[in-house]
């Protein structure tokens, strides 16, 4: 018995890639396609950056179930994105976020003289974010020479900045972090 078993399982791993080759009449065949990859180089213009805040307020109102706080402040343009821009920018989405935050870390320590930002307001949004950990305090953002970022440094930031909000809006289990576990 079990050897017939053992032969029908593997005819059936050996026959399954010959079957998913062929395809039924009319239908095309499935496979890989290959695909361009967009270009990466230059600056993220304000309307790439506008499409994309776009997007991320949209997925963190409904994984989080909180309200949209504002609109997107950056026009469509093919101007290059600022660093302001992006910050303030980052700020509403954290501020959008904070109602479900459940997790207060510690606050990462930098050197608030490092920052080049030269307006005001929007110095003050990225030392708060700096401080919760949303933005890297020596990355492009922060920091960066040049007042617009790369798709690279864009993109990296941005992800920066949703990780910590995944990370400040999910409550582990108490069971397996030692951490939440404290004095039992």
């Amino acid at each position: 018995m079990r050897m017939i078993l053992a032969f029908t399982v593997l005819a059936g791993i050996a026959i399954a890639p010959l079957a998913a080759g062929q395809a039924p009449e009319g239908k095309e065949k499935l496979g890989r396609t290959k695909r361009v990859a967009p270009s990466v180089n230059g600056a993220v213009t304000a309307a790439e950056a506008r499409a994309v805040f776009t997007r991320a307020e949209r997925v963190i109102a409904a994984t989080l179930k909180v309200p949209v706080l504002g609109k997107v402040g950056i026009a469509a343009s093919s101007r290059p994105m600022t660093r302001t821009q992006a910050v303030t920018e980052f700020s509403r989405l954290f501020q959008m976020a904070s109602p479900s935050f459940k997790l207060t870390p510690r606050p990462v320590k930098f050197e608030a003289q490092r920052l080049k930002m030269a307006d005001p307001a929007a110095r003050q949004k990225l030392t708060l974010l700096v401080q919760a950990g949303a933005v890297a305090p020596f990355g492009p953002v922060a920091s960066g020479p040049s007042d617009s970022l790369s798709v690279k440094e864009f993109g990296d930031a941005l992800g920066f900045l949703l990780a910590r909000i995944a990370e400040m809006s999910h409550l582990p289990s108490r069971k397996w972090t030692p951490a939440l576990q404290g004095d039992e």
